[in-house]
């Protein structure tokens, strides 16, 4: 099953998400507020990056970046931010799936400590069940012929300093569910895309990429 990764392109969760299909290859694309605008200011690199598109205002945009995906993927420290409450409601009003993966880490938790590399923590159940039914949807999507993408949309909170490693939370998320994802296909005789990076340390170039909007420096 092709995939493609969207987002609003705003700092945080929606970045943090590109930026994972940027490492693997995995094409991106998704609508911004209009002149690409961010907590940081306007950011071409949307476009450029990206491909990402202006659209509109805050609100226009995370409507329909719902509307043009297959499922929505919401990582949030705050549930009941404006935008995420939007986007969670946006999901039920167009009968979207949805997922949302709640930043529940005790207190002085790292991110090695919660995601790690064993993932039977209760805490983790609504991040297995979304891994499950891409899966699934994988599995279904590989008796048809087609060239058309499986949308996910990433959604969530945007780095501010009262949520300061949304970005990387996410970024970790994500990166190990597309390898466990990826690993799935491969039972299917699909090619591993991500064969390559099992030696990357997610939390590390997450720290590397965090909120930025442009190549420079990265290897």
């Amino acid at each position: 099953m092709k995939i493609r990764i969207h987002s609003g392109g705003q700092t945080g969760a929606d970045l943090a998400g590109l930026w994972v299909a940027k490492t693997m290859g995995i094409p991106t694309g998704g609508l911004a507020p209009h002149g690409y605008k961010t907590l940081i200011g306007n950011q071409t690199g949307l476009k450029d990056l990206f491909g990402l598109k202006d659209a509109g205002d805050y609100r226009t945009r995370t409507i329909q970046n719902v509307r043009d995906s297959d499922v929505t993927m919401i990582f949030a420290k705050n549930m009941n931010s404006p935008g995420t409450v939007l986007t969670k409601n946006s999901c039920l009003k167009l009968k979207k799936q949805q997922f949302c993966i709640e930043d529940n880490r005790h207190e002085g938790e790292t991110l090695a400590q919660y995601w790690g590399q064993d993932f039977s923590s209760e805490r983790l159940t609504v991040w297995k069940n979304a891994l499950g039914y891409l899966l699934m949807k994988a599995e279904s999507r590989s008796l048809i012929e087609s060239d058309d993408a499986f949308i996910i949309n990433v959604a969530g909170n945007a780095s501010k300093r009262t949520i300061p490693d949304i970005f990387e939370f996410t970024f970790v998320g994500m990166w190990y569910m597309l390898m466990l994802f990826g690993h799935g296909l491969e039972k299917q005789g699909r090619e591993n895309f991500a064969k390559d990076f099992i030696d990357v340390n997610p939390i590390q170039l997450a720290a590397t990429l965090k909120d930025r909007y442009d190549l420079h420096g990265v290897e």
